[in-house]
């Protein structure tokens, strides 16, 4: 339960700094990308630093979205609504790399932790470690 949670949150993470913040998504998706599969039992290739950075990034990033939906909630001027989407989108990639890691990397450690349950668990643990 809790993995498929945290696995779900990553993806919406994702989205959000691969895409604009909290972008319209009445109209036509975007195609999304092909993803290889990974081996159940693939053993994680990332160290602990990079967690640590993903985990620490992956929480300011949440900060972020919260802040700016909260923000957005009866913005009724569109240009208002993507002035403050941009901004959005900035502080997000700015947190990730106030962690030590690029925007690329972030969304590469992402995708990782959705095809590795190793990776994913490795995460779980770093997050709640850092909650405490």
């Amino acid at each position: 339960m809790i993995k498929s949670a945290f696995s779900s949150v990553i993806v919406a993470t994702l989205a959000a700094t691969s895409a604009p913040a909290f972008a319209d998504t009445s109209g036509a998706q975007a195609p999304s990308a092909q993803v290889p599969a990974v081996t159940q039992n693939a053993a994680p290739t990332v160290g602990e630093g990079k967690v640590k950075k993903f985990v620490a990034a992956y929480t300011d990033v949440q900060d972020v979205r919260q802040d700016f939906s909260q923000k957005l909630q009866g913005v009724q001027d569109p240009e208002k609504a993507k002035e403050l989407q941009q901004k959005a989108q900035t502080k997000m990639d700015n947190a990730v790399t106030d962690n030590g890691l690029s925007v690329d990397e972030y969304r590469d450690l992402a995708k990782q932790i959705n095809e590795n349950p190793q990776l994913l668990s490795m995460v779980q643990e770093e997050l709640a470690r850092s909650q405490q």
